[in-house]
């Protein structure tokens, strides 16, 4: 099956009179679509059939991230983070 890139996006809300940021994801021909601006960051790669006939995905749909371990991450490793002395 093959994968199709979607974002989040920034769009113009007429009931609160300013930019709002989606909840749901959707592929880059449905933001333009809908006038709305694409959060490049937001960038997900998804499987081909969680994508609705809409070009839509929510947000509950989307699968987890990979969660990658840096070494600063783990607690007690080398570069753990000291907290300051409480004063008396």
């Amino acid at each position: 099956m093959a994968t199709l890139k979607v974002y989040r996006y920034l769009f113009y809300d007429s009931l609160l009179k300013h930019d709002r940021m989606s909840v749901d994801f959707a592929t880059a021909d449905v933001i333009t679509q809908k006038r709305g601006t694409i959060l490049g960051e937001t960038e997900r790669a998804v499987e081909e059939g969680l994508v609705g006939e809409d070009g839509m995905v929510r947000a509950i749909d989307m699968p987890p991230r990979e969660v990658v371990e840096e070494p600063w991450m783990r607690v007690g490793g080398s570069r753990a983070i000291a907290r300051p002395a409480r004063r008396p």
